[in-house]
């Protein structure tokens, strides 16, 4: 790739977000985020939305996500004069020592993404905190999500095969840089315009300790197993306490729901999840909550695919082993599946 055509590419730009789904509850803030996604004549957020050492920084743009650990903004960066998807997380109040630690071990985590370079994983520019604020500017991508890519129409056998090997080739060069993500699923893969594939998200996902500041989703919201209806897109990465369940219940690995630690063989699982729900046109394990989501894994009982689906035995026997329960029946690595 030509060094103009790779800048050109650094600033293209994303206009994905995610709305939870709970019980009885809409997220009011994901409301706010729709108003500006939907009506381009919003006025978008000051600079006042930012703590005065990023504000001379950043140029906030509109609102383009949010989520359980924060708001996502579509921004300029003033110094360098490109767009950047610019993630904001507020942490939630407790002990100074534990703030510390949940920052250095967040601004670490980014850190270690920076330092991956891969066509497939989105960039991580820059990284920083201030006061309750830990912000991270990351590459914009000028498309969609993998799950408004299916929606937009009926997609051949090969073309779903040929976005999740680019998803599957960035999950593998993060685990080899030792990153887990925790939380891969079709709303954490982007599709370029130009069928460029990228995963998001990678590594800020990994929280687990509740010292981020939920926007919208509360404990007592997610903690009974029939509170989450579908277990679409709910992530609850954010609002848990330290052990609990991290991540989004439909694409978890059995070990991950269960709140036990886990390795890229987890990540593997929701691959094999959301390739299953791409190619079938409905996810491997189905239930109305949570806890019947986590039996159906436990009881390896498969729902019934779209009747115009058609894909290959050898290609649903890969995709039984990654979805098995037990890490070690599944493939060694995101490599050798």
């Amino acid at each position: 790739m030509s060094g103009d055509r790779a800048n050109k590419r650094d600033e293209e730009t994303a206009h994905a977000s995610t709305k939870p789904a709970v019980m009885g509850a809409p997220d009011p803030t994901a409301s706010d985020a729709d108003a500006f996604a939907s009506n381009p004549s919003t006025p978008g957020p000051s600079r006042a939305s930012l703590p005065p050492i990023l504000a001379t920084r950043y140029e906030l743009k509109r609102v383009i996500g949010v989520g359980g650990m924060g708001l996502v903004y579509e921004a300029l960066d003033l110094n360098l004069h490109r767009m950047v998807a610019l993630k904001v997380l507020k942490l939630a109040p407790t002990k100074a020592e534990e703030r510390a630690d949940a920052v250095n071990r967040l601004v670490r985590e980014a850190r270690a993404m920076a330092a991956l370079s891969h066509k497939n994983v989105v960039t991580v520019h820059d990284v920083g905190y201030h006061e309750d604020q830990v912000f991270v500017a990351m590459q914009l991508v000028e498309g969609t999500t993998m799950r408004a890519w299916l929606q937009q129409q009926k997609r051949g056998l090969y073309q779903i095969l040929n976005v999740l090997y680019e998803a599957g080739s960035g999950l593998a060069a993060a685990h080899s840089a030792r990153l887990i993500h925790r939380d891969f699923k079709p709303d954490n893969i982007l599709v370029s315009q130009r069928g460029t594939v990228r995963v998001t998200d990678f590594g800020l996902a990994r929280r687990s300790d509740g010292l981020i500041e939920p926007t919208g989703i509360t404990p007592d919201r997610v903690s009974a197993p029939g509170a989450i209806m579908d277990g679409d897109n709910v992530d609850v990465t954010s609002v848990t306490r330290s052990g609990a369940i991290v991540g989004t219940p439909a694409y978890m690995a059995p070990e991950q729901a269960a709140g036990a630690s886990c390795d890229a063989r987890a990540d593997q699982f929701s691959f094999c999840v959301t390739a299953w729900e791409a190619l079938y046109g409905v996810r491997p394990f189905a239930g109305k909550n949570w806890s019947e989501i986590y039996s159906s894994v436990q009881k390896q009982t498969y729902a019934l695919p779209k009747a115009d689906r058609t894909v290959p035995r050898a290609l649903q026997k890969a995709l039984r082993r990654g979805l098995a329960v037990e890490p070690a029946e599944r493939f060694a690595s995101m490599v050798e599946l």
